[in-house]
Formats: C-alpha cells, sequence, structure tokens
C-alpha cells in the first residue's frame, strides 16, 4: 500500500492570495487554490488499488495546523512520500513566474526524483513553465525538511503574476494539476485502477452502455428479461445480469463487472457467430437442392423428348 501524505496549503482565514490588484473580479486566497487540487488528487486517486491518502491539513479550512502539527502525523502514520501543495508569490502585479517544485536542501534522492517527475509533468500537462532561476529548486523549508520520508512542495503558480492568474483561476487549470500528479504518482507506484462495477440502482452512462449489451443477447434469447425500460439498473438488468453469470459459470452477483460484461459479449458474439454459419449452410443446402430440383427437371425433360416430346 502507498501511503501519500498530501498538504493544502495554509488554511481559509489566510490573507494571501490572488490581490485585486490583479483579478478584482476574482481574487480568491491562497487556501482555496489549493484545496481545489487537493481535493481533485484525492478523487482521482480513489479509482486506483494500493493508495492511501491522508490529508494533513484541516480540509473545512477552519482550522490553521502548524506545520509541525502537519509533518508529525505523516511521520507518526508512516507515510512513504510527503506532498504540499501551495501557490507562489512575489512577482508583485508583474509578469511570468510559473510552476516551481522544491526539495530540502539536503535532499532525499527519492524526493529529488519525484521533484522532477512532478515539475515536468505538470508543465507539460499545463504549459506553466517555471521561468525563475531556479524552477527545481532547494530550500531549507519545514514541509521538505521534517517529513523522515520523500517529501516535495510545489507552488502551482505566481497568484500576484499577471500572466499566470487567468490561466490558474480557471477549473481546467486546477483540473491539469491534479491529472499531471495522479498520473506521476500511478506511474511511480505501477497502480491499477479498481475494477468498475455496476450494480442494481445505478444509471450511469456506463451501466446503458452494459444494458445495450443486455438487449443484443435478449434479441437472442439467451436471457430472459426486458432491460430496457427498467430505469437504469434495475430488476430486468439483474435478471439477465445473473443468467450471465449462471451460463458462464460466474459467482452469481447480479452485479456487472469486467468478467460479466466479457462474458456477456462473448456469448453475443458466439451466439451470433453461429447463427451465420447456420444460416450459410442453410444457403448452401438449398443451393444444392436446388441444383438437384434443377438437374432432375433436365433429366425428366429429356426423358418425355426422347419419348416423343410434349406439347409446349
Amino acid at each position: 500500500m502507498f501511503k501519500l501524505a498530501l498538504n493544502a496549503g495554509h488554511s481559509a482565514h489566510t490573507t494571501r492570495g490572488v490581490p485585486a490588484s490583479v483579478s478584482p473580479k476574482n481574487h480568491p486566497n491562497e487556501w482555496w487554490l489549493n484545496n481545489r487540487i487537493a481535493d481533485k488528487i484525492e478523487k482521482l486517486l480513489a479509482a486506483y488499488e494500493g493508495v492511501s491518502v491522508l490529508r494533513i491539513d484541516d480540509t473545512t479550512g477552519q482550522n490553521d495546523l502548524s506545520l509541525t502539527e502537519r509533518t508529525n502525523k505523516a511521520n507518526a502514520w508512516g507515510a512513504d512520500f510527503y506532498l504540499a501543495i501551495h501557490h507562489n508569490g512575489g512577482i508583485n502585479g508583474g509578469t511570468g513566474g510559473g510552476i516551481v517544485a522544491y526539495v530540502y536542501t539536503k535532499p532525499q534522492e527519492k524526493s529529488v526524483a519525484w521533484q522532477k517527475a512532478l515539475y515536468e509533468a505538470l508543465v507539460k500537462k499545463t504549459g506553466l513553465k517555471g521561468n525563475r532561476a531556479t524552477p527545481l529548486a532547494k530550500q531549507n523549508l519545514h514541509e521538505v525538511r521534517e517529513p523522515k520520508m520523500p517529501s516535495v512542495l510545489l507552488e502551482l503558480g505566481f497568484m500576484d503574476s499577471k500572466t499566470d492568474v487567468p490561466v490558474l483561476l480557471t477549473e481546467a487549470y486546477a483540473d491539469k494539476c491534479a491529472e499531471a500528479i495522479v498520473d506521476v504518482i500511478v506511474s511511480r507506484q505501477k497502480l491499477q485502477k479498481k475494477e468498475e462495477l455496476f450494480k442494481k440502482g445505478d444509471k450511469s452512462l456506463g451501466v446503458y452502455a452494459a444494458k445495450r449489451l443486455l438487449w443484443m443477447a435478449e434479441k437472442l434469447n439467451l436471457v430472459p428479461a426486458a432491460v430496457l425500460d427498467d430505469g437504469g439498473f434495475g430488476d430486468g438488468t439483474e435478471t439477465d445480469v445473473k443468467a450471465i453469470q449462471k451460463a458462464a459459470k460466474l459467482p452469481v452477483t447480479g452485479a456487472m463487472n469486467e468478467a460479466t460484461a466479457r462474458a456477456a459479449a462473448e456469448l453475443v458474439y458466439n451466439t451470433m457467430n453461429e447463427t451465420h454459419k447456420n444460416a450459410l449452410n442453410n444457403l448452401t443446402l438449398a443451393r444444392a437442392e436446388n441444383k438437384a430440383l434443377k438437374a432432375e427437371l433436365a433429366k425428366v425433360k429429356a426423358q418425355l423428348a426422347a419419348k416423343g416430346g410434349t406439347k409446349q
């Protein structure tokens, strides 16, 4: 199990944020920006096996936990990686800035590897390349010094940069940051996605794709129920799923997982293939019979002609 200690810097009460002079109509504080991305990271990682996330900040934003409290929580939990999400400042209404990734002045080798991988993935995904002197920086910061595990602090753009702010305020930018970070974690830890499972009561798009497959199975008389009108994953869908599972000798749970969907597809394909073969065989037989009848008719006509013919 890979254990990620995740921190959204500061709290909802922080005065750090986008100044009105740079974005007068939308100038949230830094915690809001940090928490938005941290939340997205959590949600994306929830789709994977073998990973556990501990938020070491107060996710309501109401309590500004000290840095010591945060790193102590990560150390006590035995995290494998410490990731701090922040946004930068210091441009003072100028332009430029971009993403900066920090490790300790005397970092662990794994910290440097994480730093490089995260920075490159973020820049590739967002296009917000850090143009500071050292976008891959080393500094004596608490959040990269005190964790016992590899640690990186990300500054995901400058909140007082006229060029960064229009980008980092967008939802698309937050999505891209979270996706890039999760892509790195998944790749480095070789995480596998959880099996998608649909069950009674679900009404997602995936359910309707599964129902279409079951509808085809119904038309081939492989399953008994009517799935199209049962309101999402209803009684008919559950009945048909159980029929597929029984036919394929799978555990009869009534829930549609990958193995059940594959079994349904194979049953439909094999039945359609067999039907097609039978149709071709029947057609071949019919043609042969027709040929034999024509030959017999020609023979009869020849015999009649030999006896003097018939009136045409």
